[in-house]
């Protein structure tokens, strides 16, 4: 129990801001007394110094004032006694100059500065250089020594340690602090100054410098003194009030590798905050660091992660970059050797990870995605060769006069690769500057070839058609005899939907659709049954299958054989395959049993859409010229073939 306060002669009412402590000394000080216990009834023993006591007892005599103290007194009166400086002093030379009080935020152990005047608080004379307690000084503002503390010098804040004063929302700076990144995660009005100064202890002791041994056993002590206190406070600052978001990741960078000697006990280190973080700050107001620790992790914890590491959730889990080679491999559906072969070239990074037993490659996720995107516009030599319509031999030809530049193999056994965009760019150039044929002309073996599944007799149908006029007819003088006709490809195919329409049925056997559609009798039986090709309800002699006309042309608008497109292309199938392949456009048979894949490689159409080799001959359905089973005269021609003119597909 506190003895009785005496009132002296001179007995000035508190100032509103004023410490218990800081009260009872100017009081001494203007009655002369030569020590504050004077100011007590019958106090013979040692004067308790603790903020509760003294502030009870002046509250007790209301000519001090203290009956009417500011809630901020309060407060720090209920405070746990680790957060506060009982004994020892820490002041602002220039308030104590100017104001002539002790203030009563400088017993609280995170408040080292002074956001009025902008400078770190003093805890040493500077005269004598020894620390300031409050039982050896000889007055409010005089050190043991003698010397005027209110003339000491202060050092100057930088930024970032200003705008920690708005963490403690104790006394807010002037000018607008709310305007960096985590300064919402010490937004809530309602918290408790008790709750602030909590968390603040906890990043705090936190911090990656050399004083601290990260024993969080007992009360952190590290806020006690200036001299521990700045170098503390000076790493919060820069982790919780820098300008960018990647302070708070350069706090964890350090705290991950700058602290322990080596890796692992630096990523011990870092698991230990993590835990104690999500132990700790549980309001949904620290989502924003939440985050950001999350985003370190991801990046930087070259660990693999699975539900059995209960505090990532199951997005995070999901989102972590680090994965083991066998899982990424499974996940992504790419060889393990094709991985490995990415991380060899140093385009994605890997981490190794030794036990008794093995060796765990881990991978990183984002990376591996870079790469294969990339990767996606890269084509090889023979792909290359094939799209450009060249042989290898004069592909190799561009490469050392330098027309084209490809990345050259870095092993015996790898091949050359050409960005997509270069071969586009070579032949967009020769476009610019080549005039196009606008009429497309055929020889008399290859118009034969593309008619005779639907016509009989085809020589000499077509003969009696050109000296008819139906079909339009050039004639070469370097070659001999009928070899030297060239035909009009657009007058040929209106002349054979005309004839072809006269012969066309309703119903087709297999047998009919493979000479019509030119396509294999074994990919005919596949595709009918695996239902591509739906059979019809009627029925022929010996219950032969039947396929309906509809049927066909359904199958024809939304799929695409890849020896059609190879033959309206220009471009080899083996080309083309590796071309989709690059796109990660697969067949429609891709992940079947290997003894039930389809005899040709059948694409969705839809899927082949704005691939640029091949979207010319996809969207008019060219893949299917003089294969149709559904042509009509000119004056009644189907949109099947107008896609390109009206850019639209039917699907």
């Amino acid at each position: 129990m506190m003895p009785e306060l005496i009132r002296p002669i001179y007995h000035p009412v508190a100032f509103k801001e004023e410490s218990p402590l800081g009260y009872l000394f100017r009081l001494s000080d203007m009655n002369k007394y030569k020590f504050i216990h004077w100011l007590f009834k019958d106090n013979f023993g040692a004067l308790s110094y603790t903020f509760k006591n003294l502030l009870h007892s002046l509250i007790d005599q209301p000519w001090t004032g203290f009956d009417e103290c500011d809630e901020l007194s309060n407060k720090i009166s209920e405070l746990p006694g680790k957060y506060l400086n009982y004994t020892s002093c820490r002041y602002c030379p220039s308030c104590l100059r100017e104001d002539g009080y002790y203030r009563n935020i400088w017993h609280i152990k995170s408040v080292v500065a002074c956001p009025r005047h902008n400078v770190w608080l003093v805890d040493t004379c500077h005269s004598c250089n020894s620390r300031l307690n409050f039982r050896e000084l000889a007055g409010l503002h005089s050190c043991s020594c003698g010397a005027d503390l209110r003339l000491a010098s202060s050092i100057e804040l930088a930024e970032d340690v200003r705008r920690y004063f708005y963490l403690l929302s104790i006394e807010k700076p002037a000018s607008d602090f709310h305007s960096w990144p985590y300064s919402i995660c010490f937004g809530m009005k309602n918290w408790s100054l008790e709750v602030r100064i909590s968390y603040l202890h906890f990043f705090a002791s936190w911090q990656p410098i050399d004083l601290n041994n990260f024993d969080h056993r007992g009360a952190f002590g590290g806020l006690n003194s200036m001299d521990s206190a700045k170098p503390y406070i000076e790493s919060l600052a820069m982790s919780l009030c820098g300008n960018e978001q990647s302070c708070f990741h350069e706090f964890l960078d350090k705290l991950q590798h700058s602290v322990e000697s080596s890796p692992d006990a630096g990523d011990a280190l870092l698991r230990r905050f993590y835990k104690a973080f999500y132990k700790v700050c549980t309001h949904d107001d620290f989502d924003a660091l939440r985050i950001s620790l999350q985003e370190y992790l991801n990046d930087n914890w070259m660990y693999a992660v699975n539900h059995r590491n209960t505090l990532f959730s199951d997005q995070e889990i999901k989102a972590h970059n680090w994965v083991s080679l066998q899982t990424i491999s499974r996940q992504f559906g790419i060889g393990q050797s094709k991985i490995l072969h990415a991380i060899s070239s140093e385009m994605v990074r890997a981490h190794y990870r030794s036990s008794d037993k093995r060796v765990q490659t881990l991978v990183h996720r984002q990376d591996l995605i870079r790469y294969f995107e990339q990767e996606k516009n890269y084509v090889d030599f023979k792909t290359t060769a094939s799209l450009l319509g060249i042989t290898r031999k004069q592909l190799k030809s561009l490469i050392d006069a330098e027309v084209l530049k490809g990345k050259e193999p870095e092993k015996h056994y790898q091949s050359w690769s050409f960005s997509l965009d270069d071969i586009h760019e070579l032949i967009d150039t020769l476009k610019e500057v080549v005039p196009f044929i606008e009429d497309s002309r055929l020889s008399l073996a290859d118009a034969i070839r593309k008619i005779s599944n639907r016509i009989d007799n085809p020589l000499v149908r077509l003969y009696d058609a050109i000296l008819n006029e139906d079909v339009k007819c050039f004639y070469d003088s370097k070659y001999v005899g009928l070899s030297g006709l060239l035909i009009d490809e657009a007058s040929l195919m209106d002349w054979y939907m005309r004839e072809t329409y006269k012969e066309d049925s309703s119903v087709f056997t297999k047998e009919q659709l493979k000479m019509l559609l030119k396509l294999s009798s074994t990919l005919i039986k596949q595709l009918v049954d695996k239902g591509f090709l739906e059979k019809s309800m009627a029925t022929g002699p010996g219950n032969c299958t039947y396929i309906s006309q509809e049927a066909v042309i359904k199958f024809q608008e939304q799929y695409v054989v890849l020896s059609k497109l190879s033959n309206a292309t220009g471009i080899e199938s083996r080309g083309l395959i590796n071309l989709l392949s690059e796109l990660n456009i697969r067949s429609i048979d891709a992940g079947w049993p290997l003894n039930q894949s389809l005899f040709q490689k059948v694409y969705l159409r839809r899927d082949l859409v704005g691939v640029k080799e091949v979207d010319g001959a996809v969207r008019t359905g060219e893949d299917w010229a003089y294969a149709s089973v559904g042509a009509i005269p000119q004056a009644q021609k189907n949109t099947h073939y107008e896609w390109d003119a009206q850019l639209n597909c039917p699907f």
